[in-house]
C-alpha cells in the first residue's frame, strides 16, 4: 500500500477536508494581495467601433504598467471539448448527500473525466472491504467493511451526463490475474458501469506488498515492484481481461513523479502498443512557495512545472519505446505541492491564476488529461462553498473554445510569468492570458492576424480583490486590454 496515501487517509477528515489547508490558509490570508480595480469598456452593438481598452481605475502601490504585444506562435496540438479536464475522486467515504451536490457543481464545469484513485490499492469494491493498518500501528492489515467510493452514486450520477469519462483500478499491487478478471466482471456484470480506461493501481514506486494478498498485506512487508515486474504484470493483467472484454482500454502507468524513470522506460517498452496512455503526478514546490505569494507563482516558472515534468516524462516513455513517441501522456494528479502540504494560496484568490497557467502550460505540453487533485480543492461539501480554483472550473473555462491549440507570445519587456494561448474550433476562437506576475500589469495589444478584434464577442477579466470574473457579453472587442497584476483575461469571438 502506498505510504503517501495511508498518510493522506490520516489527515483527512469525516467531511473530506484538508485540516492542513486550513491552519495554513489562515496565516495567508494576513498576506495583503494587491487590488485593481477595473474599468469595463462600454457596451457596443453592431456598426460602432471597437470599444477601447479596459483600463486601470487605481493600480495597487508598487504595481505599475507594461505594454505588451500579443502575437501568434505555433501549433501544439487538438484537444476535444471533453477529453482535457478531469478531477480525482476523494477515498474518504464522503455521505451521498455531499457527493450530490459536489455532481451538481461538477455539471457547471468542463471537467468529463473523473478518477478513482489514491487509498484504492487497499480497497476491493466487490465487498467493500478496506484493508487497513492495525490500531497499533504495526502487523497485518485489518479488513472492516466501508463504502470507500460510492460507486452506486457515481453511476446514477455518470449516467445522468452526456459525457461521462472515469477511471477506476485492477489490483496491479496483488499481482493477481485471477483477482484482476475477478474486478472486472463485477464492474462489467454487477456495477453495470465500465471504466472508460483502466488503472493498474495508483503510484507503484509507493507499493510495498507487490504480488501479496491483500488479506496478507502487513505494515513490515518491502515488497517494491522492479520497472520490468510491473510491466509484466501490466501485460499479463491485460491479456487475461481482454480475453473476457476485448473493447476494454488502458492506462499503462500512474506514476507518482516524472522522475519515475524506470517505471515509465519499461512500462513503454513492454506495452506500449497495447495501452491508451501512460501518465504522472505533480506536485510543484519551490523554497518558499508555501509562504511567500511570489514564491508560489514561481513554481511556474521553475524547473517544477508542467513545462519541465512534461518533457522529462515524455523523454523517458520515448526512452523505452522509440515508435510510441505519439503516446498519450496524461498528469493524473496536479495541485501546488508538497503532496503533504498543499500551498495554502490554492485556497485564496492566487490559486485560480496559477491554475489556469498550469492548464496552459499543459495545453502547451499536448498533454491528454489535466486532473486536479482533488474535488475537495474545487468545491467544500461541508460548506457548500466553491473555492477560488473552483470558481475558476465554473465561472471561466467553460467559456474557453475546445480545438486546435496554438502558442501565443507575450512580448514584454522585464515582465515574467504570462501565460498565453489561443484555441481555434471551426470559426469559434479564444484567447486566454495569465499574468502572475505580482508587480507588473500589461497594457496588452493584440493584432488582428491573433485575434478577431474589432469583430462582435464576449470577454472576461478577474483580478485580486474581484469575487467572480466579470463577463462582458456582445461588445466589439478591443486591440488592447490591461491585464492586471496576477490576472485573467479571456476573449471569445461569435
Amino acid at each position: 500500500m502506498d505510504a503517501r496515501r495511508r498518510w493522506r487517509r490520516a489527515l483527512r477528515t469525516s467531511s473530506g477536508e484538508h485540516p492542513t489547508w486550513t491552519l495554513l490558509v489562515a496565516i495567508v490570508l494576513a498576506v495583503p494581495l494587491p487590488v485593481l480595480a477595473v474599468a469595463a469598456p462600454p457596451r457596443a452593438g453592431p456598426g460602432t467601433g471597437p470599444a477601447p481598452a479596459a483600463r486601470s481605475a487605481a493600480l495597487p502601490q508598487g504595481v505599475r504598467i507594461v505594454a505588451a504585444t500579443a502575437t501568434l506562435g505555433g501549433y501544439l496540438g487538438s484537444h476535444g471539448s471533453n477529453a482535457f479536464w478531469g478531477i480525482e475522486f476523494t477515498d474518504d467515504s464522503t455521505p451521498t448527500r455531499a457527493l450530490v451536490a459536489v455532481g451538481d457543481y461538477l455539471n457547471t464545469t468542463p471537467i468529463s473525466w473523473f478518477r478513482f484513485g489514491g487509498d484504492g490499492s487497499a480497497y476491493d469494491p466487490t465487498t467493500s472491504t478496506l484493508y487497513s493498518p492495525p490500531s497499533n500501528g504495526t502487523g497485518t492489515y485489518v479488513a472492516a467493511t466501508e463504502q470507500l467510493w460510492n460507486l452506486t452514486w457515481f453511476r446514477s450520477f455518470c449516467l445522468t451526463r452526456p459525457t461521462c469519462y472515469w477511471l477506476s483500478s485492477l489490483p496491479g499491487e496483488e499481482n493477481n490475474t485471477q483477482a484482476a478478471v475477478h474486478y472486472a466482471k463485477w464492474y462489467h456484470n454487477v456495477l453495470g458501469l465500465v471504466p472508460t480506461r483502466w488503472e493498474f493501481g495508483n503510484e507503484p514506486s509507493q507499493w510495498t506488498d507487490f504480488g501479496m494478498n491483500i488479506t496478507t498485506w502487513s505494515t513490515s512487508a518491502s515488497l517494491h515492484p522492479t520497472g520490468p515486474g510491473y510491466a509484466a504484470m501490466v501485460r499479463a493483467y491485460i491479456r487475461v481481461v481482454s480475453r473476457w472484454f476485448p473493447g476494454d482500454q488502458y492506462i499503462g502507468l500512474e506514476a507518482a513523479c516524472a522522475c519515475n524513470r524506470l517505471l515509465a522506460e519499461d512500462t513503454a517498452a513492454t506495452d506500449g502498443a497495447t495501452v491508451s496512455s501512460v501518465a504522472y503526478h505533480s506536485y510543484p514546490t519551490i523554497p518558499g512557495s508555501n509562504t511567500s505569494l511570489s514564491q508560489f507563482y514561481g513554481t511556474l516558472q521553475s524547473r517544477a512545472n508542467i513545462t519541465t515534468t512534461a518533457a522529462r516524462f515524455r523523454a523517458n516513455v520515448a526512452l523505452g519505446c522509440a515508435t510510441c513517441t505519439d503516446i498519450p501522456i496524461d498528469l493524473g494528479e496536479y495541485q501546488a505541492g508538497p503532496f503533504h502540504a498543499f500551498s495554502p494560496f490554492t485556497q485564496t484568490y492566487a490559486g485560480a491564476p496559477w491554475l489556469a497557467a498550469s492548464a496552459i502550460q499543459a495545453l502547451y505540453q499536448n498533454l491528454s488529461m489535466f486532473t486536479v487533485f482533488d474535488w475537495n480543492a474545487l468545491y467544500n461539501a461541508s460548506t457548500s462553498n466553491v473555492t477560488w480554483e473552483g470558481k475558476l472550473y465554473q465561472r471561466l473555462l467553460p467559456n474557453l473554445t475546445m480545438g486546435r491549440d496554438y502558442a501565443v507570445n507575450v512580448a514584454a519587456p522585464g515582465v515574467g510569468g504570462v501565460e498565453a494561448l489561443l484555441t481555434v474550433n471551426g470559426t469559434h476562437e479564444s484567447l486566454l492570458v495569465v499574468n502572475t506576475n505580482t508587480t507588473q500589469a500589461l497594457n496588452l495589444s493584440i493584432v488582428r492576424a491573433l485575434f478577431p478584434v474589432g469583430a462582435l464577442g464576449s470577454y472576461w477579466t478577474w483580478a485580486p480583490g474581484q469575487g467572480l470574473p466579470l463577463a462582458h457579453r456582445n461588445v466589439r472587442l478591443a486591440t488592447s486590454y490591461l491585464v492586471p497584476a496576477q490576472g485573467i483575461l479571456l476573449l471569445d469571438n461569435y
